[in-house]
């Protein structure tokens, strides 16, 4: 049985807005920001961002496409975006969480869905690019931060879209 990785929600108009990332720009916070504080009553509680493989520096660069890989065992959705395969510039990347760790990798192919009848795994693409407007149009930046829960990725685009991705009370 498949382990369920993230559950990300994707959401293409959020205006997203952090108190770590007020006044700075997405490029130097995405590449600068490693740890945040809350207060929980009288104690306080750090949480730092772990990142595995490197993130790609897309600032400027178009977007090709933007396609979120749900995951769905037994007909109910576990993860809208398991694995969220972004194409920029005409370079393909796969960008995914595990226990609030972001990991990034490199992609030579296009992604393609896929599905296991017999073990009743199902992994449907979601063309989150079209849906959200931003296939073609220019990448401002983008952050990535530790929550609470996990952690989690906001792209900002050009035309003022933005697109959130974000790993929740992952066990």
């Amino acid at each position: 049985r498949r382990r369920r990785y993230q559950n990300p929600h994707i959401v293409p108009s959020l205006v997203w807005r952090d108190c770590t990332t007020e006044g700075k720009d997405a490029k130097s916070v995405a590449h600068n920001l490693s740890v945040f504080s809350t207060e929980q009553g009288n104690m306080t509680q750090t949480i730092e961002l772990e990142i595995n493989g490197t993130p790609p520096d897309l600032s400027g660069l178009v977007c090709d496409a933007f396609i979120c890989e749900s995951f769905a065992f037994d007909g109910k959705v576990f993860a809208p975006a398991n694995v969220s395969h972004i194409s920029f510039g005409g370079r393909q990347y796969r960008a995914y969480f595990d226990c609030g760790i972001i990991f990034w990798r490199s992609s030579s192919t296009p992604p393609e869905p896929w599905s296991d009848p017999e073990q009743g795994w199902n992994c449907p693409h979601i063309d989150v690019g079209a849906l959200a407007g931003v296939v073609g149009v220019a990448l401002n930046g983008y952050v990535m931060a530790p929550t609470a829960t996990g952690s989690t990725i906001a792209f900002h685009f050009a035309n003022g879209v933005q697109i959130r991705l974000e790993d929740m009370n992952d066990e």
